[in-house]
């Protein structure tokens, strides 16, 4: 197959230079613009990207990969795609000005200005605004859906303007009522003269008592079905999520303040059949709502017990599938296998493995509630640090809210209705495999070996095999420094060791560690590392589908390498090294676990001769070599890539060229979509080169020369020379 080599020397030639150019001064540095967020649709033919000014109102625009723009909407941002690339739908910001003058004015949160939505529609190209929207979702595998939450409405009160004589009227009516106001309490002052003051308390009716606290009362939440714009709407609403299917949606209503029969419910709507089932109600909370993939169960946590305003409150672990009446209580504090003064927390992320057979979910230590005999401004306020804690004490300040929201990875066994201690605080950090539904686990910790990490800057981990089904460890190594990466299965766990400068690979086959990659002829980690500690890894970059191989990279190429430590390691980028090219893998796809014989692998390559950067793709993992899609003379970034197609965008830049967005294809297709500093042909800009001269030590050293616009070389200029370390 012929190589693509796509030349953009066009680029330069669109630069026209401008007979009177004025200088660059400090007034004019906040016009100029960057690009923001990049999306572009499954069959790549739609691109969204924001341009974000310096200090003002940013942009959102919507693009054909041809070039032309379909719709440009102040302020927008957040946007997302359908996947079928009809709709695109994002939040508007309201004004900088109006923003910036409620916080002069020191608003309340709940009277700033709020975002509003907006929904285009690509094949008609209409526009929809909703004001006041808080949030909004959207299914990953289905587009007709969108649900979004509003912001509480603002009453509107208008006044009628009403005329001179209708005021005199109103005045007289006032005037009239005050005397009769007048007259009655006369009239009920001598009474009380006649038959004594115990007449006016027989009347006082005693106020209802109610234990209910006001609460922060829940919004309209509105499903949209945009193929034929229907809407389903439920009050109360404070928060929700969405199946990934887009077929069913949970949500949590509050109590209403006004209305007792309103009370707080957590219920399931299937957006399929219209149908809305009550999950859970007489709740005081609920939250940290996971569904499994096919949207049939459901677990959160939530609390019934406590008052609104107690010191401490217990959560527990409810659980609905398909046919259940309401959700079931299914773990709490006194659930078996759940340690001892432990509970469930309310802090953890609640989720369910791929098959949906495991759910995992965190648990805690149970916090002391504070003491509330002692006002607080009678209290005396004192840090104790000790020798033998693990942090500084300005350290234990800065991590106080996140410790004491800190969870541990727990199952819940389903056979056994008990609980599973993955983690604790002797083995805090857990790494699942198979996206839950892996037969073995890896676990790490440096409990105990803390302390060292405030004089050295690093401390050293124990590394263990962790059974998801029993909880039972085995030690793999004791003591390491390094780095981890499971592979998807859990068959393997390739370890970079720093203090050996080299990779190990635990095979849980046959619990053994192995020594991997040992024939690759290069460093693996840092060449140029110059400070007195061990250099790291140059990476890994994924693993390969069940669990055959896994990537990494030395300075310049990426090796295929088994991690058994049996076959040969293979170069794939094969010249990285003799023509001086960086390559490095681009995370095209984040939904992507590993690779498979089908994956198109995107590759980015960093010339480090004349510093221009390149992309290239690999069809196959077994072919040698790689292939050009956009070879370039500048610097190409953040390359983002169409899901369903081998398109993409991606910003190219130079110190010349500002870093606009550009569209290209495998096709020889490369498009310009925006131009976010036109102004630049204005000013007197200058140039850049690279300059290479011999240092005192006699090495070789290249940097890079400024030059302004007028650069004569015949004159004496002013330099400025500046020196980094690596």
């Amino acid at each position: 197959m012929r190589k693509i080599f796509i030349v953009l020397a066009f680029i330069v030639a669109c630069m026209q230079v401008s007979a009177q150019k004025k200088p660059l001064d400090h007034s004019v540095y906040d016009g100029w613009q960057s690009i923001g967020e990049k999306l572009i649709s499954n069959n790549g033919k739609v691109i969204v990207y924001t341009i974000l000014p310096q200090e003002g109102d940013g942009q959102l625009v919507i693009q054909s990969s041809t070039g032309n723009k379909l719709k440009e909407v102040e302020r927008g941002y957040a946007a997302r795609i359908t996947d079928d690339s009809r709709f695109i739908i994002f939040k508007i910001k309201p004004t900088f000005q109006q923003s910036r003058a409620a916080r002069i004015q020191k608003k309340s949160p709940a009277d700033m200005p709020k975002d509003s939505l907006g929904i285009y529609n690509v094949e008609k190209g209409t526009l929809e605004k909703i004001a006041r929207v808080k949030n909004f979702k959207i299914a990953d595998k289905n587009a007709n859906v969108l649900v979004y939450l509003m912001e509480k409405q603002i009453a509107e009160q208008k006044k009628p303007e009403i005329d001179s004589l209708t005021r005199v009227r109103n005045l007289s009516k006032l005037a009239d009522s005050l005397l009769k106001a007048a007259d009655s309490i006369k009239n009920r002052l001598a009474e009380v003269q006649q038959k004594g003051i115990n007449i006016l308390q027989g009347n006082v009716r005693p106020q209802a008592k109610t234990n209910e606290e006001p609460v922060e009362e829940g919004t309209e939440l509105i499903v949209l079905q945009l193929n034929d714009n229907t809407r389903k709407s439920f009050k109360l609403v404070n928060d929700y999520v969405l199946s990934k299917n887009g077929n069913v949606l949970v949500f949590k209503t509050t109590r209403s303040n006004t209305d007792k029969s309103l009370k707080a419910t957590v219920q399931k709507f299937n957006i399929q059949n219209g149908t809305v089932d009550l999950v859970l109600s007489g709740l005081n909370d609920a939250k940290n709502f996971a569904l499994d993939e096919d949207a049939r169960q459901l677990a959160f946590v939530a609390e019934r017990d406590s008052a609104a305003k107690a010191l401490q409150k217990f959560y527990k672990l409810y659980y609905y599938t398909n046919g259940y009446d309401s959700a079931q209580l299914i773990a709490d504090r006194n659930t078996k296998g759940l340690p001892s003064k432990w509970a469930i927390s309310e802090f953890s992320v609640i989720s369910f493995s791929k098959s949906g057979k495991r759910l995992f979910f965190g648990t805690a230590p149970v916090i002391p509630p504070k003491d509330t005999t002692v006002p607080d401004f009678e209290k005396a306020g004192l840090d104790v640090w000790n020798y033998k804690d693990d942090d500084l004490m300005p350290v234990q300040l800065f991590n106080l809210d996140k410790d004491l929201k800190k969870s541990y990875l727990a199952r819940y066994d389903f056979d056994q209705h008990s609980i599973i201690q993955l983690a604790s605080p002797q083995l805090e950090r857990v790494i699942p495999t198979a996206e839950g539904d892996g037969n073995i686990f890896y676990a790490s910790t440096d409990f105990g070996k803390r302390i060292a990490k405030q004089w050295q800057g690093y401390s050293l981990t124990d590394v263990y095999t962790l059974n998801p089904l029993t909880g039972e460890k085995n030690s793999i190594v004791k003591n390491f420094k390094g780095t981890l990466n499971a592979s998807y299965n859990g068959t393997f766990l390739l370890m970079y060791a720093s203090d050996k400068k080299g990779y190990l690979c635990y095979d849980s086959r046959h619990n053994k560690l192995n020594a991997v990659a040992k024939d690759i002829p290069y460093p693996l980690y840092d060449e140029e590392y110059d400070m007195p500690e061990y250099p790291a890894a140059y990476g890994i970059s994924k693993w390969i589908q069940e669990d055959k191989n896994v990537l990494i990279y030395d300075r310049f190429d990426i090796w295929k390498i088994d991690p058994a430590g049996i076959g040969k390691s293979v170069n794939i980028t094969v010249n990285g090294r003799k023509e001086q090219i960086e390559y490095r893998i681009v995370n095209a796809d984040t939904t992507e676990r590993y690779f498979s014989s089908g994956s198109l692998m995107v590759i980015k390559g960093y010339n480090r001769l004349d510093k221009s950067t390149s992309i290239y793709k690999k069809d196959s993992l077994s072919a040698i070599g790689v292939k050009p899609l956009l070879k370039s003379n500048f610097l190409v970034s953040n390359v983002v890539k169409s899901a369903a197609s081998k398109d993409f965008v991606a910003t190219i830049e130079s110190f010349s060229l500002s870093p606009d967005l550009y569209f290209f294809n495998e096709n020889n297709t490369l498009q310009k979509l925006s131009s976010i500093n036109p102004q630049q042909s204005q000013y007197l800009w200058g140039s850049a080169e690279i300059y290479k001269w011999k240092a005192y030590t006699g090495k070789l050293t290249e940097g890079v020369l400024y030059k302004p616009e007028n650069f004569d070389p015949k004159k004496k200029y002013p330099m400025i020379v500046y020196f980094y370390e690596r």
